[in-house]
């Protein structure tokens, strides 16, 4: 649904997992979408040079999380919410 919005599909994944959850690692993406780990990282990069998420290390983990400081962070939720009621129940798990 984002995803023409987003420029790929597995983008669209990450904001909405990181609207519902808060935070992830690469690895936890990987394995809870099914998607191989090169492109969650990559994409999580760009998201991340984007100023859209942050990152920071627990451990040696490394969890991302929205930036509470980017401008449209607002708006981007919104949109994500409604993006999220309308998935059909089985993407929503």
């Amino acid at each position: 649904m984002l995803e023409a919005l987003c420029g790929t599909k597995t983008i669209q994944k990450i904001l909405l997992f990181l609207f519902v959850n808060g935070k992830c690692y690469g690895t936890q993406l990987h394995r809870l979408l099914h998607s191989p780990l090169t492109p969650i990282q990559k994409a999580l990069l760009r998201l991340e040079k984007g100023g859209i998420i942050l990152s920071d290390y627990e451990g040696k983990t490394r969890l991302y999380q929205f930036n509470p400081a980017f401008p449209l962070l607002g708006e981007l939720e919104l949109l994500l919410k409604k993006a999220y009621t309308l998935l059909p129940p089985q993407e929503k798990k």
